[in-house]
């Protein structure tokens, strides 16, 4: 089992799209990045996703050549604002890291643009052959 981490950002209410600012405990306080960096041999497992607020579109991302080109995993559909959605996934969206270059983010797309939540668990552990 590797580590474990609730990484946490919001939209920022202005935009209909964007890419979120996640914050985590163990950072920094007042530090967000835009996206996670993940070492060469490492793994990140997506275990579950929440959101809060209004109707808003999640986008999990991953790039594995430096954010030249980011690609979809997974998106979240809130469409019931007001309501907390909790999506728990049985198996995990997995990101490897086969080289340097491997970034993972979150983006939003909004028709209507207000600040909705978001938290995303994300367990990072050694590459198994």
């Amino acid at each position: 089992m590797g580590d474990l981490f609730a990484f946490r950002g919001a939209s920022d209410g202005a935009n209909a799209t964007g890419t979120l600012p996640l914050y985590t405990a163990e950072m920094e306080k007042g530090t967000t990045v835009t996206y996670i960096e993940i070492d060469k041999g490492m793994v990140a497992k997506i275990w579950g996703i929440e959101v809060d607020g209004p109707t808003i579109d999640v986008i999990i991302q991953y790039s594995p050549d430096d954010g030249a080109t980011w690609q979809e995993l997974k998106r979240i559909d809130h469409a019931d604002a007001g309501h907390l959605r909790i999506e728990h996934f049985k198996k995990p969206i997995i990101v490897e890291a086969k080289n340097d270059t491997t970034r993972l983010r979150v983006n939003w797309a909004d028709s209507a643009p207000a600040v909705s939540w978001v938290t995303i668990n994300i367990e990072f552990d050694v590459m198994k052959d």
